[in-house]
């Protein structure tokens, strides 16, 4: 059992040193294109919400799926106070540094708006993206409010509104 886990974390790892990631160094503010989390993560357009809030098991299990559907290797913790925490780990291909990585938060706060679509109750997202190259790696972190991330998917707030409300940390070790 405990080799094939270990397996299963190698192939994952694998594939995402593997997956391409676009070229060129690519700016921490700069979003990525937005994708359709409604057809993304196999959901229908429109705003067919379940009835009554997901349970916190339920919103971790989604959670964990679609990080594994959007290429993103990581972990999905909801606390009971109603912080979402989507950790990722990325390990860059040899021509690309680590802010690259940066981009992979956009890729997370889509997985946290399907999740509200779903009817998963949180209210604040932490991302944290986990770089390693060789020796050395970075940590980025990316936090904000569900209302934010809400209202920024209801196109309420554009892009640079929504950049204004994330807090981002970064740190080189």
């Amino acid at each position: 059992m405990r080799q094939k886990l270990i397996i299963g974390i190698v192939l994952a790892l694998a594939g995402l040193a593997l997956r391409p990631f676009g070229a060129g160094i690519l700016s921490l503010f700069t979003p990525a294109p937005r994708v359709d989390v409604s057809t993304e993560f196999g959901q229908t357009a429109g705003p067919k919400r379940p009835a009554e809030a997901l349970s916190q098991e339920t919103c971790r299990w989604a959670a964990a799926q679609m990080l594994a559907q959007a290429g993103l290797g990581g972990t999905a913790t909801l606390n009971p106070d109603g912080l979402l925490c989507l950790n990722v780990t990325y390990i860059p291909l040899p021509d690309e540094t680590s802010d690259a990585a940066a981009q992979l938060v956009w890729g997370a706060f889509d997985v946290a708006l399907a999740l509200q679509q779903r009817n998963c109750e949180f209210t604040q997202i932490e991302v944290v993206i986990l770089t390693r190259c060789d020796q050395s790696g970075a940590r980025i972190e990316a936090s904000v409010g569900a209302a934010d991330l809400a209202a920024f998917g209801a196109g309420e707030l554009s892009e640079d509104e929504f950049i204004e409300c994330v807090m981002y940390t970064t740190l080189s070790q």
